[in-house]
C-alpha cells in the first residue's frame, strides 16, 4: 500500500524552517505508518525551506514530484499498480505529464490503474493534485487562506505538528452538513466529509491551488459520455475483463481473490482461472447463523487455488468495530465493513496483492434499485416491477419507499427515496440533534449530485452515472483503507479503463431489458468462465450479517454500554427509549442501528483527539 501527503503554504513570503518542515511531514508519516503495510518504507520526502513539504510512503500507487528539489525532477516514486507499471498507453512518463499542466486533463485520463498524485511549481507557486478517474485511491484536501496540507488518509491530518501548524483550526471539528448525509445515506456526496475543514477531492479531477485563490480549483478530466457505436457484445467485454485480469497479476507474491459467491468476484477469478495462474489462493468469509448468510456452496464453485473460509462470530464484530470505523477515519457504508475487516485480518502474509470484484454492480446494473428505477423511467407500473423483483426476495419492500404515481418525471426522487439508508432515523435521534441538522438539504444535495453527474437528458443516465462517479468510490475508499489497515494492496480488474469504456457502451435498455436477471450483459461475458451455478445465480444479496440477531442476543450487552452508556447520554444524540425499540427488532433495510453505533464510536474518537461536544 502507499500514502501520499505533504503540505504547501500559499504565500511566497510565509517561509518555514527547514526543521520545522521536517517535523510536520515525520508527524503525518508517523500517523500514516500503521496502514501503510508490512514492509512499509519511505519512498520519498521533499522538505524546502519555502514552506513546502512532500511525501510518499509505501511501495505502490502514489507519487510526488518537487520542481525545486531539483531542476529536472525525476519520478521518486514508480506509479504502481499491484506491482505492475502503471499503463500509461502513450501519454508519457507520470513526471512529464505533471510538469506539463496544460496537457494534465487529456493525459492523466489516459493512464489506468489507482493512483494519487502531487506536483508543486515553485516558478508559479502552485500545487497539483489529482486522483485516480473511478476514485480507487482516496484524496483529502484541507485548505485555510494560509496553508494547504493533503494526504491519501484523514489520520494523517491529527497530528500536534499539523494542528499547531494551522494555527488554531480545530481539525476534528464535525460538519453539519456531512452529518446530515450521513444520517440519510450513510455515506458523504461529493467534496464532503464529515469534518468540517477537510474535504474529499472529486475521483477523475485535478484540483490547482496557489497564492491567488483561496479555495482549490477543480476540474474533471473523466469523460463520462456514453460510447457511442456498435453495441458491445459479450465476447467483446470477456476480452476486456481477461486483458484486465492479465495486465494486474503480480510478479511476485502470492495472489488472493476474495470470492463472495457472487457474479462480479467470481468472475475475476474465473480470469484468473483462465490465464492459468498458479500461486493465488481464494477466501470468502461465512456466517454460522443461517443458510441466508453463508455464501460458501456459491464461493467453494468460483474458487481458485486452496480456498480459505473465515467464520465471522458476533464476538469477532463487537471486537472489530470500534477498530473498522478508527481504520475509515469517519463513518461510511454499511455493517459489511467490519466483516470485510475481519476477512482481511485473516490474509496470509505472504499475499502481496488481492483482487475484489468492486465496480461491477456499479458498471452493469447490479442493484435492484436501478432496476426498478429503470422501469420507472420507462412508465411501467408497480406490479410490473414487483414481477421482475419476484426473484429478489425482500427488495420488493424497497417499492414501498416510492411515490403513489410513480413514472419517468418523478424517476430521481424515487430513486433517492430507495437509497435513503435510514428512513424511520427520526425514531432514535433525539429531537434536539436532529434540529441542529438540515436533513432535507442533504437529499437536496444528492438531488444537485446526480444533476451534475452527467450531461446527459436522460434523468436514468445520470443516476446510473451518479452511481458509478459519486458512490462508487465511496465503496473504493473503504476498500483501499481497510486493506491498507492489514498492509496488503487492492485491486479491482473489473475498474480498468478498457473494461470502463466497454461498459460505457452498453446501453439502460440491454442493462435492464431482454435477459432475466440483473447484470445480463456482464453474465453473457462470464459465459465459459463460470459454473452454471453461479452464473445463473438470481438471488445474492451483498454481503448480509445477522446484525439484528446479534443486537437481540449476544452483542446487546455491548451494543448498550455503546448507545445508552454514559458517554452517549451526556452527549444527548439519542432517545433512549428509542434505542431500547431498535435493539429489539429494526425494519428490513434500514440500517438505523449501525448508523447510530458508528456515529457513537466515531464521536467517542474525535472527543479522544479534542473535539468538544458543543462542537
Amino acid at each position: 500500500m502507499a500514502h501520499l501527503f505533504g503540505f504547501m503554504t500559499r504565500c511566497r513570503d510565509d517561509q518555514l524552517p527547514r526543521e520545522q518542515v521536517e517535523r510536520i511531514l515525520e508527524s503525518m508519516k508517523r500517523n500514516l505508518l500503521p496502514i501503510t503495510g508490512r514492509k512499509a518504507v519511505l519512498v520519498t520526502q521533499h522538505a524546502c525551506s519555502t514552506g513546502v513539504g512532500l511525501g510518499v510512503l509505501g511501495d505502490d500507487s502514489c507519487f510526488a514530484i518537487n520542481e525545486e528539489a531539483a531542476p529536472e525532477p525525476s519520478l521518486h516514486s514508480a506509479a504502481m499498480v499491484a506491482g505492475n507499471p502503471l499503463s500509461l498507453d502513450r501519454a508519457g512518463s507520470p513526471s512529464h505529464v505533471l510538469r506539463t499542466t496544460e496537457a494534465v486533463p487529456s493525459l492523466l485520463d489516459s493512464w489506468d490503474g489507482k493512483f494519487a498524485a502531487a506536483r508543486f511549481c515553485a516558478r508559479k507557486r502552485e500545487l497539483i493534485l489529482a486522483r485516480d478517474a473511478m476514485g480507487q485511491k482516496p484524496l483529502f484536501l484541507l485548505s485555510t487562506p494560509r496553508v494547504a496540507i493533503f494526504a491519501t488518509a484523514i489520520k494523517a491530518f491529527f497530528t500536534s505538528e499539523v494542528v499547531g501548524f494551522l494555527g488554531g483550526i480545530d481539525v476534528c471539528q464535525a460538519n453539519r452538513r456531512g452529518l446530515a448525509q450521513y444520517l440519510s445515506f450513510q455515506l458523504t456526496l461529493g467534496e464532503t466529509t464529515l469534518f468540517r475543514h477537510v474535504q474529499r477531492l472529486r475521483p477523475g479531477w485535478v484540483y490547482r491551488l496557489s497564492s491567488d485563490v483561496e479555495r482549490a480549483e477543480g476540474a474533471s478530466y473523466r469523460s463520462t459520455k456514453r460510447n457511442e457505436g456498435s453495441p458491445v457484445s459479450g465476447a467483446e467485454l470477456q476480452a476486456a475483463i481477461l486483458a484486465s485480469v492479465k495486465d494486474h497479476l503480480p510478479s511476485q507474491g502470492k495472489l488472493l481473490v476474495l470470492v463472495s459467491g457472487g457474479l462480479d468476484s467470481s468472475t475475476v477469478a474465473g480470469g484468473v482461472r483462465h490465464h492459468g495462474f498458479s500461486n493465488v489462493v481464494s477466501m470468502t468469509g461465512y456466517f454460522g447463523e443461517g443458510p441466508e448468510f453463508d455464501e460458501r456452496p456459491f464461493a467453494r464453485l468460483a474458487a481458485v487455488g486452496d480456498h480459505q473460509e473465515v467464520l465471522i462470530t458476533a464476538d469477532d464484530f463487537g471486537h472489530r468495530l470500534e477498530e473498522t470505523i478508527h481504520a475509515l477515519d469517519q463513518p461510511m457504508a454499511g455493517p459489511g465493513s467490519v466483516s470485510q475487516l475481519c476477512v482481511a485480518r485473516a490474509v496470509d502474509p505472504a499475499v502481496s496483492v488481492v483482487f475484489t470484484g468492486e465496480g461491477g454492480d456499479e458498471l452493469f446494473g447490479g442493484y435492484a434499485r436501478l432496476l426498478m428505477c429503470y422501469h420507472l423511467s420507462q412508465g411501467r407500473s408497480r406490479s410490473e416491477i414487483q414481477k421482475l423483483l419476484t426473484p429478489l426476495g425482500d427488495y420488493r419492500l424497497l417499492l414501498s419507499r416510492i411515490g403513489n404515481e410513480p413514472g419517468p418525471e418523478s424517476v430521481v426522487e424515487d430513486y433517492l427515496s430507495i437509497l435513503l439508508r435510514s428512513p424511520d432515523r427520526d425514531s432514535v435521534f433525539s429531537p434536539d440533534f436532529l434540529r441542529t441538522l438540515d436533513l432535507s438539504g442533504a437529499r437536496d444535495d444528492a438531488r444537485a449530485e446526480i444533476m451534475r453527474s452527467s450531461s446527459s437528458p436522460d434523468l436514468f443516465d445520470r443516476i446510473l452515472e451518479f452511481e458509478r462517479c459519486s458512490l462508487l468510490p465511496i465503496l473504493l475508499e473503504l476498500d483501499d483503507l481497510l486493506l491498507s489497515a492489514v498492509g496488503v494492496a487492492g485491486v479491482c480488474p473489473l475498474l480498468s479503463r478498457r473494461v470502463v469504456a466497454a461498459a460505457r457502451g452498453i446501453s439502460s435498455r440491454d442493462h435492464f431489458e431482454g435477459r432475466a436477471g440483473l447484470k445480463p450483459m456482464l453474465r453473457l461475458a462470464a459465459e465459459g468462465l463460470l459454473p452454471g451455478a453461479v452464473l445463473n445465480r438470481q438471488d445474492k444479496k451483498g454481503f448480509p450479517l445477522p446484525l439484528q440477531q446479534w443486537a437481540g442476543t449476544t452483542l446487546r450487552k455491548h451494543f448498550e454500554e455503546i448507545l445508552l452508556g454514559r458517554a452517549a447520554r451526556e452527549r444527548g444524540i439519542f432517545d433512549p427509549k428509542a434505542v431500547v425499540r431498535l435493539l429489539d427488532g429494526e425494519k428490513p433495510y434500514s440500517r438505523v442501528l449501525w448508523g447510530a453505533l458508528s456515529l457513537e464510536i466515531w464521536f467517542r474518537k474525535m472527543e479522544a483527539m479534542g473535539l468538544s461536544r458543543s462542537s
